[in-house]
């Protein structure tokens, strides 16, 4: 966090610096504004891993308690833990996936800029109407 500061602080003098942290702080808006559904299925996700872990562990108890028979309806109930947990794993890497490809295009594209436009550039002769 300090280093985004001396960042923005080192930005005001260098163009480059200020054209690829402006690209990273629009890639990383547009991903935070997107993630909102992503953040609602990673909570039901997580109470669907609470609940199955719950029931596991009542299968498992019940298992060891009474027979080893029981302990076999708890390897769908693990197997479905595991799969949520690939699940959430491969969501993750592909929001840092697209947020690297986002990075690297917003840079490669803000590079061909050159120096942002100045105002006596745009028009010479101010007092002059054409």
């Amino acid at each position: 966090m300090i280093g985004q500061f001396i960042a923005l602080y080192r930005a005001r003098k260098d163009p480059i610096l200020a054209k690829r942290l402006a690209g990273e702080i629009l890639v990383d808006g547009v991903i935070g504004r997107i993630s909102w559904p992503l953040t609602f299925a990673k909570f039901w996700m997580a109470v669907g891993i609470v609940g199955l872990f719950v029931i596991l562990a009542l299968l498992l108890t019940l298992g060891f308690a009474s027979h080893w028979t029981f302990i076999i309806p708890a390897l769908p109930v693990a197997a479905g833990i595991y799969g949520i947990l690939k699940l959430w794993r491969g969501l993750n890497a592909g929001v840092n996936q697209v947020t690297k490809i986002a990075k690297q295009e917003v840079n490669n594209r803000t590079t061909g800029l050159s120096s942002l436009p100045n105002k006596a550039e745009e028009n010479p002769n101010p007092d002059n109407t054409a």
